[in-house]
């Protein structure tokens, strides 16, 4: 009989644990597959111990309840997984309105919660931006609906501290504090954008040292060539940040 294999980052239930969800941690190793994994639930979690591959199952993709969507339409999955006459792996959805349906479970991606915006994160993955990866900024929106290939969509845009502002697949918040420029002894926040007395809405970046910006049109692409934010306050100010 072909033993199970498993990889790191892997998701698997224990059966020596009542079933107690884990990830693998490292394996595997000795002859006797064994793999080092780590607890992710219950009292014990975060616990990291060994156990050998006949303890261990992979965990189900999804489960009863999970939010999943299926192209553009969001769903709760009522009833399954089920076995077609085929051989394929079927689950019965619930819409909002209560109305069901039914979908191959290799069309269903769960929904996760959304990052808010405003949080500062970083940048895990971003396709055709990838020279942005492990860059931070702030969230500008999380309800965009661009998708590179294969259906693979980037929820949200984040303002990176250089200005730019790419469409992104996956990140990560994190407690670093917000870049900002002190001038005239108020803070201006470099992830925001601020309104000036005239009503147009400006950005802020750092370019070369220096921190410039502009308004309208040129939000997305400040260069050496823009306005510094003290000429902006001298001339167009107060500045008034925005939070929506």
């Amino acid at each position: 009989m072909t033993e199970k294999t498993f990889k790191v980052g892997d998701t698997i239930t224990l059966n020596a644990r009542a079933g107690a969800k884990a990830v693998v941690e490292y394996g595997p190793y000795n002859t006797s597959p064994t793999y080092l994994v780590k607890l992710i639930e219950g009292e014990d979690a975060g616990d990291v111990f060994p156990a050998l591959a006949y303890v261990m199952k992979a965990a189900p993709a999804f489960t009863d309840g999970d939010k999943v969507r299926v192209n553009d339409t969001e769903f709760s999955l009522h009833a399954g997984p089920f076995t077609s006459s085929y051989g394929d792996q079927f689950w019965v959805l619930e819409r909002a309105d209560g109305a069901h349906s039914w979908a191959r479970e290799d069309a269903l991606t769960v929904v996760t919660d959304l990052v808010p915006i405003g949080t500062r994160v970083r940048i895990d993955r971003a396709k055709w931006a990838e020279q942005t990866h492990g860059m931070t900024g702030v969230v500008e929106s999380n309800t965009e609906t661009w998708r590179a290939e294969d259906d693979d969509t980037h929820p949200y845009i984040v303002r990176i501290d250089n200005g730019s502002g790419p469409h992104v697949a996956e990140l990560t918040p994190v407690d670093e504090p917000a870049d900002t420029f002190e001038h005239n002894g108020i803070a201006y926040d470099l992830s925001m954008k601020y309104r000036d007395r005239e009503g147009d809405v400006w950005r802020f970046a750092r370019v070369d040292g220096v921190v410039r910006g502009d308004w309208g049109l040129h939000l997305r692409s400040i260069s050496a060539e823009d306005s510094t934010l003290s000429y902006a306050v001298d001339h167009y100010g107060p500045l008034t940040k925005l939070t929506d």
